[in-house]
């Protein structure tokens, strides 16, 4: 099958800058999906065998996790403050304006308010991985975010999201957004990825203390990391069956990694019943996208309307 990845998207699409991630050594991604689980990520991405370990702990904030009306993970943006009852999320157009309000250039965690408590619903825990390039290509194949869903990808043109996306979702599953998370537990000391260097006019994220050279580290620090993002899919729905076998393993792998069981517990509970897993070398998705779930059809026109919504709003842009 044809593949076609938008890793270093601005070369390939003639866009002037494209977003990257904090490391200097590959892509920082986070996971909060089924790829929690080190395991299935081993199996996906075989490229590169350092592209499946672990690398830290992390939180996105103002996000909500959510099984969304498709019946995978989503993550959706809140406004600054935002509601943390998943019955009252901002429809897709709020959450697109939420993550316009994302800033180019993150404010050191050191002088926050406060600290969000561990089970807050208005966080979303991961894993944060740094993979290699081609392996970056095959996992946008497992994520929807390939040719055969998006054959002619818009480039983002708008000035307020162009520092989180480089285009449009379109057909894809997921859009790939750039975006902070606070590490909260290194797994390995973020020198080995260029994080707390001088990395020049590039580093526009916290960087590390000299005392977080160390792994498991208490000191938390900012850097910016991809994240898969479906932006027309923001309404919590019902779990596909399949998914929930490879979601508890998911989760049982990465509280053991340290992802506060507390949230699992108050976030992901809601949507995952227990009593449901798959073995270690089982079934790990398919690298041809996702498939829809059931009584998806009305999402379906929305997700069209909105795509052809987007695209009309930038022919728009250009013309002015």
């Amino acid at each position: 099958m044809a593949t076609q990845s938008t890793t270093n998207p601005a070369v390939a699409n003639g866009v002037s800058s494209s977003p990257t991630t904090s490391s200097r050594t590959g892509t920082f991604y986070f996971a909060y999906g089924s790829n929690l689980s080190p395991v299935q990520m081993s199996l996906r991405l075989q490229h590169s065998p350092s592209s499946s370990v672990p690398v830290a702990i992390a939180r996105l904030d103002n996000h909500a996790w959510i099984i969304c009306k498709r019946g995978y993970a989503n993550v959706v943006a809140l406004p600054e403050g935002g509601s943390q009852n998943v019955q009252q999320l901002p429809s897709a157009q709020e959450a697109s304006l939420a993550t316009a309000a994302v800033s180019p250039h993150n404010e050191d965690p050191s002088t926050s308010s406060s600290e969000p408590p561990e089970d807050s619903e208005s966080v979303v825990w991961g894993v944060l991985y740094n993979m290699h390039p081609t392996d970056e290509a095959r996992l946008d194949l497992y994520e929807g975010h390939n040719e055969a869903r998006n054959p002619t990808p818009v480039p983002n043109t708008d000035k307020d999201t162009v520092h989180i996306k480089s285009h449009l979702q379109g057909g894809w599953d997921y859009n790939k957004h750039y975006l902070p998370v606070t590490v909260t537990k290194w797994l390995r000391g973020p020198k080995e990825y260029g994080v707390g260097q001088d990395s020049g006019s590039d580093s526009d994220f916290s960087p590390v203390e000299e005392s977080s050279s160390s792994p498991s580290s208490p000191s938390p620090s900012v850097v910016r990391a991809l994240v898969y993002v479906d932006e027309f899919r923001t309404e919590p729905g019902k779990i596909v069956h399949e998914y929930i076998g490879r979601m508890n393993r998911a989760i049982q792998e990465s509280v053991g990694l340290g992802i506060p069981a507390a949230w699992v517990d108050k976030v992901m509970r809601k949507f995952i019943p227990e009593g449901i897993y798959v073995e270690d070398h089982a079934y790990v998705g398919t690298d041809e996208g996702y498939v829809e779930g059931e009584g998806d059809e009305e999402d379906l026109q929305r997700r069209e309307e909105r795509r052809q919504g987007q695209e009309q709003q930038q022919r728009r842009r250009r013309q002015e």
